[in-house]
């Protein structure tokens, strides 16, 4: 590379190889490149590893200088100040330039960031490292032994002169390569980015709800975590409701929302907007809780929405094979051929093609096996917490079979469906899990649990509206699916992990969805024992003793923690809970309660990083879903109320104008770890309620004692997970204040 004129850099550089680095002398060492290979972040969807993870201040590796004489010079290869990123610079440069650009921020970055072009992600960058004037012997790039991947730099040239306007201001003495300044002002960079443990969690504000506010209001206490829990609580519920227009669209992303991209370092984009146009299938737990919490008419209308969609190829009249095709949802709800007609010509894969299945191969758009059960599931939670009508089921009938005989129809149709094992197929992002992409699809428990308790939800809607022979006829293909699950999922005594879809073991909280968090009663037997025996397995695959699940907040923590939360893994999940809070709690960032999309986090350092879409439905669905599992009042599938809190430990809470599970009426909640042997919680109805309690969590092995309002009344203490638990049925009269005390001996 002789002869290369760096244009408005260097006037005319003898540019040699570094590979083929000759011994010369010169004032003035000039380095091309530095950027990192990979130039990213972190892995996509986030990392909880510190060896695949990129942060501003982050040292990986040295540029090593050796003289003639012996004498060595080690200049280190730190990000922000020797090296920097590329692509995703160039793509979201808040808080250092464009839109949301801090002057001070901007600032910091000029007076570390010593490469020429960087500021403005051009690359290949240019440093230049002042010498000693020696006889330079070799020049070595050295990447850390800590880190995957390693720096960039490709050429090099010496000179006697520095007359660059940038790079004289800019030089890295080789002497003294790592002043205190820099030091300094790339901590203050990473303070400005990141968030810290334990100092940034310490003394977070009280969160205080808007004064025009007439919702339910849930605030946890006892802690910094669950003040921050409190914040996040109502700021992503909000959040949820405001997605959902006048039509009934629920929007995958928050107006105009910021990305910190799958893969990004720290800095984000203003108004990426990535998903608003779209409203996913798979997110219908955002509208279960929207109607847990009283939202009824946006609940509705979502609803009306997205069944409308579903209906899209009933109403087409569409064909596959020459068979008509029933209404089912897709990945992208309202736009049903986004991924036939779109992303398969993006590399998406499919079994779909033009060669085997001719003009009519992109008419099943793509199934979303998970979805589509998450939207039957959906459907039927709504439908309980708005009482149970039999009017809506007979009212709805047309758009409730639909759904199910699409179910039907892919089992009795494997070589159009592909189905498998009595199991369903579908192209989705679940299916894609620990598959590289593009080369195939999996069948995954993820989706085909959805869809065999979604089938039974529905059969219990037709059975409360008076048909016995559709509900036993649904009931029965969901049995059918329920044993195809158990043969093809489980392995050895345990799940079958391998095939689970996102990320993890999903039975349990999708059961829970169906028969409500009583999971010691309320699931059947060889479910939880399975999910039991799984556990430590699923812990251990990835997010270990982190106890951190970044690869989408939803679909890998708040999964995880709700299987925690369910099989009553107090220690674990109180763990899971805290950095739950810690992952949504950003107090020098934007919007700082609202769930990130995926994240970053490093062990060693103790920081956490925003990934992806801030507020992206999915993730805050799930999270949204983890808090109401924690909160535990729930509706069982024969329509009892009960609740079964699990708090983190220390926590406590209050729920004012709290709906019951039914809707009917408002309930007020308090309730108090339980301290030195002893618990108290209160409750106030606004109606006759008959409600089961579940006080603990006790030391194991205790008896239980159990006061009403004073009065002594029978407890039936039970071991769950760690602790020992007491069951109490309670009576609920109007308007009476109910004090619980429980005590174990």
């Amino acid at each position: 590379m002789k002869g290369i004129l760096m244009e408005n850099t260097l006037k005319a550089c003898n540019w040699l190889s570094l590979k083929q680095f000759a011994p010369a002398a010169g004032r003035y060492l000039y380095l091309l490149g530095g950027i990192y290979s990979p130039d990213k972040g972190c892995p996509d969807w986030g990392s909880n590893k510190d060896e695949d993870t990129y942060y501003p201040g982050d040292r990986a590796g040295s540029l090593v200088i050796t003289y003639a004489s012996g004498k060595t010079a080690e200049v280190p290869l730190i990000f922000g100040y020797t090296l920097w990123f590329q692509k995703h610079f160039s793509d979201g440069q808040a808080p250092f330039k464009g839109e949301g650009a801090s002057p001070e921020m901007a600032e910091l970055l000029k007076s570390t960031l010593c490469l020429k072009g960087g500021m403005e992600a051009q690359g290949p960058y240019i440093l230049c490292v002042r010498l000693s004037g020696e006889t330079l012997r070799n020049i070595e790039v050295m990447p850390s032994p800590k880190k995957k991947g390693e720096p960039v730099y490709t050429h090099y040239a010496l000179s006697e002169i520095n007359e660059d306007e940038f790079l004289s201001g800019h030089a890295i003495d080789a002497d003294n390569p790592l002043p205190p300044n820099i030091t300094d002002a790339l901590g203050k960079i990473m303070h400005a980015l990141f968030t810290f443990e334990p100092q940034d969690y310490l003394l977070p504000p009280k969160f205080e709800f808007p004064k025009d506010y007439a919702g339910p209001k849930v605030r946890f206490t006892g802690g910094a975590f669950a003040d921050i829990a409190t914040g996040v609580f109502f700021e992503n519920m909000m959040k949820i409701y405001h997605k959902i227009e006048e039509n009934g669209k629920v929007h995958e992303s928050s107006y105009m929302a910021p990305s910190w991209r799958y893969d990004g370092f720290g800095t984000w984009r203003e108004g990426a907007n990535s998903y608003y146009e779209q409203m996913w299938t798979r997110n219908h737990h955002s509208v279960t809780v929207l109607s847990r919490l009283g939202f009824k008419e946006k609940a509705d209308l979502a609803l009306e929405y997205s069944q409308n969609c579903m209906m899209y190829f009933k109403r087409e009249k569409l064909t596959l094979g020459g068979i008509p095709i029933p209404g089912h949802w897709t990945a992208v709800c309202d736009d049903p051929m986004y991924y036939s007609k779109v992303l398969q010509y993006a590399g998406w894969y499919t079994k779909y093609t033009q060669e085997r299945f001719g003009e009519e191969f992109q008419n099943l758009g793509n199934f979303e096996v998970d979805g589509h059960g998450f939207a039957m599931l959906g459907i039927y939670n709504v439908w309980k917490n708005e009482g149970r009508s039999a009017q809506y089921v007979k009212q709805n009938l047309a758009q409730l079979r639909e759904p199910v005989e699409f179910i039907q129809w892919c089992l009795d149709h494997p070589e159009l469906s592909f189905s498998e094992h009595g199991l369903l197929y579908g192209e989705t992002e679940a299916g894609l899990a620990d598959i590289a992409f593009g080369a195939g699809m999996k069948i995954t428990m993820y989706g085909n649990i959805a869809c065999c308790l979604g089938v039974r939800g529905y059969s219990d809607m037709v059975s409360s509206a008076g048909m016995p022979e559709l509900a036993e006829e649904w009931l029965e293909l969901s049995k059918r699916l329920e044993k195809s699950i158990m043969e093809y999922f489980v392995k050895e005594g345990k799940w079958d992990l391998y095939n689970r879809g996102f990320y993890h073991d999903s039975s349990l909280p999708t059961y829970s969805d169906y028969a409500g968090y009583d999971t010691a009663h309320d699931v059947p037997e060889n479910w939880y024992k399975l999910s039991l025996d799984t556990y430590e397995e699923d812990l251990n695959d990835y997010i270990g003793d982190t106890f951190v699940g970044p690869r989408g907040i939803g679909y890998d923590h708040s999964i995880f923690t709700q299987t925690a939360l369910l099989l009553d893994k107090v220690s674990d999940y109180t763990r899971l809970m805290e950095n739950l809070c810690k992952i949504c709690y950003s107090p020098r960032l934007p919007e700082p309660y609202v769930v990130p999309e995926c994240a970053s986090y490093s062990p060693s350092k103790r920081i956490f990083r925003r990934q992806g879409d801030l507020g992206n439905l999915a993730h805050q669905a799930e999270v949204m879903h983890t808090f109401m599992t924690v909160i535990g009042l729930c509706e069982t599938a024969d329509g009892g109320f009960k609740w079964i809190p699990r708090l983190p430990k220390g926590w406590d809470f209050t729920a004012r104008e709290l709906p019951l599970p039914d809707g009917s009426a408002k309930i007020s909640l308090e309730y108090h770890f339980p301290s030195e042997g002893r618990q108290k919680v209160r409750l106030q109805s606004e109606r006759e309620v008959k409600m089961l309690f579940r006080a603990g969590p006790f030391k194991p092995g205790s008896d239980i004692i159990c006061r009403v309002n004073g009065r002594e009344q029978k407890c039936a203490a039970e071991i769950c997970g760690e602790g020992a638990w007491g069951r109490i049925e309670l009576q609920l009269e109007p308007g009476v204040d109910y004090a619980v005390e429980a005590e174990a001996k």
